[in-house]
């Protein structure tokens, strides 16, 4: 058996963006969520590279929205965007050039 070959970026951006597109051509309501990474930090789940701050869960869900309507060129009125606003308490903040987490 060979090998398995990776994905490239490109080729991901364009797998999520075709399934969107198709998905509301057939008439469906896709479903996309957004998710906390840091305390202002967000992304699109299975879309990595679209990331975003926000300060609050309602601006997030608004921003993820706009972004998913323009990357997918539709209103954004055709699909949903739920949000997934975990404790923050529990996440490591993003590491800043220079620092060390932990002991």
């Amino acid at each position: 058996m060979g090998m398995a070959r990776s994905v490239s970026p490109g080729r991901q951006r364009a797998a999520f963006i075709q399934a969107g597109q198709r998905e509301i051509a057939r008439g469906g309501r896709a479903l996309y969520r957004v998710r906390r990474l840091h305390e202002h930090e967000w992304a699109v789940e299975g879309a990595t590279w679209i990331t975003f701050e926000a300060a609050r869960p309602a601006m997030a869900r608004d921003l993820g929205s706009a972004i998913l309507a323009s990357v997918l060129d539709v209103t954004s009125d055709r699909f949903d965007v739920e949000i997934d606003d975990a404790d923050v308490t529990t996440l490591t903040p993003p590491k800043r050039d220079g620092q060390v987490y932990g002991g």
